[in-house]
């Protein structure tokens, strides 16, 4: 009888040991967080970037004035560093699919990890391309996905172009 129980033991602990192997995969949070209909990956100025779906901040429109962001992240060393692009609009509703943001005076703010703006003369006004919705998801997942094809962003110090379409969070509450 003590033989079975070691057996047992013995079967029960290699049935453990495979199941932490399936456990510790690399689909972290990034992965597993996922909604509307777009990619995780947004290309700024020929570099493609992750966007971050763990560091963002919740875009918003509220008494004719909106604001969205996207959060990517900058492989700095042996660590992401997250830059954070800030769009400001101006709108008369909250945004719908087939929105083009470009209409909507859109500027650009890029901001450093803590919300700050690092452009010292203000933000950055729309030159060309297009922004536009293509989802929105205003149940519990409050996500926009947005459409970015060539949208250049800036002046003479200053130009960002974006390309790539992905989900970013979205407050249709306010």
């Amino acid at each position: 009888m003590k033989k079975n129980y070691s057996v047992f033991v013995m079967v029960a602990m290699l049935l453990m040991t495979c199941m932490s192997f399936v456990a510790c995969g690399d689909d972290d949070d990034d992965d597993a967080i996922t909604s509307g209909g777009g990619g995780d990956v947004v290309n700024i100025n020929g570099t493609d970037y992750r966007v971050s779906r763990v560091v963002t901040w919740e875009g918003e429109w509220k008494n004719g004035k909106g604001q969205f962001y996207v959060p990517v992240l900058d492989h700095v060393g042996n660590a992401d560093d997250v830059l954070l692009y800030q769009f400001k609009f101006k709108s008369s509703a909250q945004p719908k699919v087939g929105d083009e943001f470009s209409k909507m005076e859109l500027t650009l703010a890029p901001l450093d990890n803590k919300g700050y703006n690092y452009m010292l003369d203000g933000e950055l006004p729309y030159i060309s391309g297009t922004a536009k919705v293509v989802s929105l998801d205003n149940s519990e997942n409050h996500t926009i996905t947005i459409a970015f094809d060539h949208l250049t962003m800036g002046n003479s110090k200053a130009t960002y172009v974006f390309n790539g379409t992905t989900w970013l969070d979205y407050n249709f509450a306010r």
